[in-house]
């Protein structure tokens, strides 16, 4: 098995389609709004987002971002960040470890980014970014559920 992860680029539609795919399986954010999303790539809004491939084949995408969902609920949130987002695994390659594979590379181009400190936010995943090193610093309601919100020192700066 040979993994390899693609910096996603504005205007790329190699991913783009699978990406926006998850994204509307995930989230139901209609396609048109992740592709344009994706395309415009505005480092105001998105660092880098990856694509993770195994064998060439995409089972996997993430990456690190200023602008989260969570804001329109949670104002507060606004101005705290970087975080993790869009972390998905193509529903066939689950249970394979490739999340914390994901993860960890995410949390090291972040690193080399100069990163110190990230953020994130779950309903699903608790567990996988717990093993992992994140702490949950608190709960909140988002889309009718309860969320994760969590943080990881990734340097001591």
């Amino acid at each position: 098995m040979e993994f390899s992860f693609e910096i996603v680029k504005g205007g790329e539609t190699k991913h783009l389609h699978q990406i926006s795919q998850w994204i509307f399986e995930e989230w139901g954010m209609p396609h048109e709004k992740s592709l344009e999303r994706f395309g415009k790539m505005d480092p105001a809004d998105i660092v880098f987002h990856f694509a993770m491939l195994l064998n060439g084949e995409i089972i996997g995408t993430g990456g690190l971002h200023i602008n989260v969902g969570l804001f329109r609920e949670h104002e507060r949130f606004i101005g705290t960040g970087p975080w993790v987002g869009i972390l998905i695994v193509d529903k066939k390659h689950r249970g394979k470890g490739y999340g914390k594979i994901l993860l960890d590379a995410i949390e090291a181009e972040s690193k080399k980014r100069g990163f110190t400190k990230l953020y994130l936010y779950t309903s699903t995943a608790e567990s996988l970014y717990a093993r992992n090193g994140w702490k949950t610093t608190e709960r909140v309601m988002y889309k009718g559920g309860e969320n994760a919100v969590m943080e990881k020192v990734i340097s001591n700066l």
